[in-house]
């Protein structure tokens, strides 16, 4: 079941290396330029170095992965044929991340996300000759991805009030699948618990207020392509 992901995993992995290797040194030079404004958190007395914030994500890299896996015909087992895939349901991702003040313009910290992807499984019956018979629904599918992933933002502008970021982040998935289809003999197959590798590449952040912000990330991966929410600075 692993080697399904390893060729996904392993190009998300490259995208993640190379986009870092770009941006790292433009995030640099921009923090090292003239237009910078120092910010630091000792100016606008904030009590500790520290920052949460919770977010909520679309269009991860999770919800391609599982959802992909879903279409395989995983029921060979069952000796059940003809399946077919409905209403798929995908809830979005929800993000819990804190990070701690390390340099000037650098923080570090952790993302901890989940999500949830559903569909019914239907077959179909019935078909012969030219009478394609009619699809039944045989039970459904899930899947619940648990990401864990240490972060680095690089800041390349502050103000008191804004501030503009790049963010990578890697990790593991915890992903437990279940199926309610039962196969010719009643049984269901059991739960399936495995580890992926999981990442995170946002260029663009950005924060906006002071003690309480509203945040959004544009990038690819665990948390999605766009991830939006607030972030509170301890």
């Amino acid at each position: 079941m692993k080697n399904i992901y390893t060729i996904k995993h392993k190009i998300l992995l490259l995208v993640l290396s190379m986009s870092f290797c770009i941006y790292q040194p433009v995030a640099a030079q921009w923090i090292n330029s003239s237009s910078y404004v120092d910010a630091d958190i000792k100016e606008h007395k904030f009590k500790t170095n520290f920052d949460l914030s919770l977010g909520y994500g679309y269009a991860s890299f999770g919800q391609f992965v599982y959802s992909s896996y879903f279409n395989l015909n995983r029921y060979y087992t069952y000796n059940l044929n003809n399946i077919s895939y409905y209403n798929f349901a995908n809830y979005g991702t929800a993000a819990l991340t804190g990070r701690f003040l390390v340099a000037r313009g650098l923080r570090v910290g952790f993302d901890v996300t989940y999500e949830r992807i559903n569909a019914d499984v239907f077959q179909t019956q019935g078909a012969s000759g030219n009478d394609p018979g009619y699809n039944v629904k045989i039970g459904s599918q899930s899947a619940n991805v648990i990401a864990i992933m240490p972060r680095v933002d690089a800041f390349w502008y502050r103000s008191i009030n804004f501030r503009l970021y790049s963010t990578l982040s890697a990790g593991i998935a915890i992903v437990s699948s279940q199926t309610t289809v039962p196969d010719q003999n009643g049984n269901v197959l059991p739960k399936e618990n495995f580890v992926n590798f999981a990442g995170q590449i946002s260029p663009i952040g950005l924060e906006a207020g002071r003690k309480l912000s509203f945040i959004a990330e544009l990038g690819w991966g665990y948390r999605g392509i766009i991830n939006a929410g607030v972030r509170y600075r301890f």
